[in-house]
């Protein structure tokens, strides 16, 4: 991949339940003291978060164990693409593919497993997942922010789905619909319908047209929304030039001064984590001037995890980031064949779990609408499966200046889990 400028990083980490923000401020307070205007939140990030077990969850790092390796390999393969912005939620496509994964045998579900990065078969790693929406529901309600999820499966009147398929996607919640895919208005409006009501209205649909052969919909839906424990003040917020690949642009740059913050340095980037209400954190990665192939080659390796899980020094950080406000429609048959599981998308493909006959998956449709602002972030993210039958260290008393003002990539993470909620490049925050 061409890189014209550097970029960061920027990744939320959403913890399984509200208590943990508890453990990582009594972290904080070994650290310098936050400024007296400051909540005790704002320091609340966990410097070590492998070694910092806050409580006890079901799902921890067992679910999806090398998912940051699916993440990082994901974005860096859209990326390179081009595109002027990426906007993606890894789980999310893991969810809609698990579904798929259930149905799936032989090579097809070989592949998708290997992809993936699922470790185990389709019944155990759907019960991974069940556990995980029921922790992050819980986290929802104990928290001060909003994490939903949901499945869903739309399918023709004439399909047949079988039991032990239709079982696997009742432990994960799915809600099961059949219409006839010839009325194709009816089948848009019942799809579209199910998106705009579990995104919460950020998206308000997924399909513009039912491709001839289609015969079922796997589908899920993924939405987040916290404040910051630390605003942004808006009358500090003021234009200043983001250095875009297509040229300078004008973005809105908020600024904020965190004392103390985790902050991160090595060869390759810088690093600073702000935290959320509810226990959430966010975390920007900055690329060092000169080493950005370096950042991108460790991207593509999935290292991502491991920058996560280092050890962090509590600094005082003055902080620059723009706002933005993107919404990303992508197909990602081509990108997820490449990546290891071309089968399903052939005449050779293995469905047969799903129902009686031949089935391929057709189309893979993935749309994130992400917005990061004064207040905090939204987030709403959904896949669509189509199937259809076939024919360093730093002095600490220094503070750290980080001004996000060239081509950024962000990721949503819960930190306990090791699971990307969003991700997505940023090389246009004017961009709409």
């Amino acid at each position: 991949m061409k890189w014209k400028r550097s970029f960061a990083v920027l990744a939320f980490g959403a913890f399984l339940t509200a208590s943990c923000a508890g453990c990582a401020q009594s972290l904080a307070t070994s650290a310098e003291p936050a400024q007296k205007d400051l909540p005790a939140a704002s320091a609340s990030a966990a410097l070590t978060p492998a070694a910092t077990p806050c409580v006890e969850t079901k799902v921890e790092k067992t679910v999806l164990n090398v998912e940051g390796s699916f993440a990082s390999r994901l974005t860096a393969a859209l990326v390179a693409d081009g595109k002027q912005n990426v906007a993606l939620s890894p789980l999310s496509v893991q969810m809609a593919l698990a579904m798929a994964y259930a149905g799936a045998s032989g090579q097809t579900a070989e592949e998708i497993k290997q992809t993936m990065g699922f470790t185990a078969s389709a019944q155990e790693e759907i019960a991974k997942l069940a556990d995980l929406i029921a922790a992050y529901e819980q986290a929802a309600k104990d928290g001060a922010f909003s994490l939903s999820m949901a499945n869903a499966v739309v399918a023709d009147e004439n399909l047949q789905l079988k039991d032990a398929y239709e079982g696997l996607l009742e432990s994960l919640g799915a809600q099961k619909m059949h219409t006839d895919f010839q009325d194709v208005a009816k089948t848009l409006n019942v799809v579209n319908g199910w998106v705009k009501e579990n995104t919460n209205g950020k998206i308000d649909k997924i399909l513009s047209d039912v491709s001839p052969g289609t015969v079922a919909y796997l589908i899920n839906a993924l939405y987040f929304k916290a404040g910051w424990s630390r605003v942004f003040a808006p009358s500090l917020t003021k234009p200043q030039v983001f250095h875009s690949p297509q040229g300078d642009v004008q973005a809105d740059m908020m600024h904020n001064q965190l004392s103390p913050a985790p902050y991160l340095e090595n060869e390759t980037l810088q690093a600073v984590r702000l935290s959320f209400n509810g226990g959430c954190s966010f975390t920007a990665f900055l690329p060092k001037q000169g080493r950005e192939t370096a950042f991108e080659s460790a991207l593509g390796k999935g290292e991502l995890d491991g920058w996560l899980q280092s050890e962090w020094q509590p600094r005082t950080v003055d902080l620059s980031l723009p706002k933005f406000d993107v919404d990303e429609e992508t197909s990602l048959k081509d990108v997820l064949s490449a990546m290891g599981m071309p089968t399903a998308f052939t005449g050779d493909a293995d469905f047969t779990g799903l129902s009686d006959g031949r089935f391929l998956i057709s189309e893979v449709l993935h749309r994130v609408a992400m917005t990061v602002n004064e207040e905090g972030a939204e987030g709403a993210a959904v896949t669509a499966v189509a199937v259809a039958a076939s024919s360093m260290y730093v002095d600490k008393n220094e503070p750290v200046a980080l001004t996000f003002d060239r081509p950024f990539l962000y990721v949503l993470q819960d930190i306990r889990s090791g699971q990307t909620l969003f991700c997505g490049w940023v090389a246009d925050p004017t961009a709409k």
